[in-house]
């Protein structure tokens, strides 16, 4: 069979970023993250419903760790239970990697206080038992790894925490 090319029009964009020292030093890969992958903003209207403070951190991390993923946890659907639970009962699941490919001590902070965390594979399994502050948890991690963490709010309570998610 004969390779036919495709008739299409293909725009690349790309960025030069001068630095000093390293990839690194220089802050290379969160610099095309940010390139790649801007941040946006909405417009939210207000409503006497809201709960939430106009400014809020639900998660934050060390510099070497960059955060992939902040979400539900647990993939209900896959079990095939037919029930989702709410969000008190499956917590959370934090999803980054280590980017200078060096082991690293690690550190992810939440802006709420939580009552169990656990290291656990991809799909969120095999869970591990992590030792954590109140609303902390420091962890080693290998070169380039990919770490996934769920954790659980200590206070089920909130609204936030009995939304019904998918």
């Amino acid at each position: 069979a004969e390779l036919v090319p495709e008739r299409k029009t293909h725009v690349f964009e790309f960025a030069l970023f001068p630095h000093t020292g390293s990839y690194r030093e220089g802050g290379e890969y969160i610099k095309a993250l940010e390139y790649n992958d801007p941040l946006l903003g909405r417009k939210a209207t207000r409503s006497s419903k809201n709960f939430l403070p106009e400014e809020k951190s639900f998660v934050s991390c060390s510099e070497n760790f960059v955060l992939t993923s902040f979400k539900a946890g647990g993939y209900p659907l896959a079990s095939l239970k037919g029930k989702i639970p709410n969000i008190s009962q499956r917590g959370f699941a934090v999803r980054g990697f280590e980017q200078n490919g060096v082991m690293a001590r690690i550190a992810v902070k939440f802006g709420f206080d939580i009552s169990a965390a656990h290291s656990c594979n991809l799909t969120e399994e095999n869970l591990i038992s992590l030792n954590f502050t109140k609303a902390a948890i420091r962890k080693e991690v290998g070169a380039h790894s990919i770490e996934t963490v769920t954790i659980k709010s200590a206070n089920a309570s909130t609204p936030a925490a009995n939304a019904a998610l998918g």
